[in-house]
């Protein structure tokens, strides 16, 4: 229980460090050379500093939240796997075969139905025109 507590507490206080930072980082450049100013004047954007606020805490988040899934992800193939080559390593190398066959037909089945589909898209395109 006290470790999932860490785990949180430790996920969201670098969030937080690593938004404050960036936002920080960006407002200075965005204030740098008058910036601030000659977006204003030219009224291209409505509340600039808000946007770039409400953008690098939804980056921080989604490439944080990414992050730790990858290495969440990368911890447990390598302890259930030493788990398993200790248990019986005939089923592990048959289940790394296997996992590396399924995703070598999965990336080539998906480049196919790609091209298929941006094919299929182009000739609609020109059927419409």
């Amino acid at each position: 229980m006290q470790f999932f507590v860490l785990r949180d507490y430790a996920r969201e206080t670098l969030s937080l460090r690593w938004r404050s930072w960036m936002t920080s980082y960006y407002m200075k450049r965005y204030f740098k050379n008058r910036t601030f100013y000659k977006i204003q004047s030219q009224s291209i954007i409505d509340n600039p500093d808000q946007r770039i606020n409400d953008d690098l805490s939804a980056f921080t988040g989604t490439a944080l939240a990414f992050s730790l899934t990858l290495f969440n992800a990368a911890v447990d193939l390598v302890s259930f796997s030493n788990i398993l080559y200790g248990i019986y390593p005939p089923l592990f190398i048959v289940l790394v075969v296997y996992s590396l066959g399924g995703t070598a037909i999965s990336v080539f089945l998906g480049k196919v139905c790609t091209c298929q589909s941006y094919i299929i898209c182009i000739e609609l395109c020109q059927h419409n025109q």
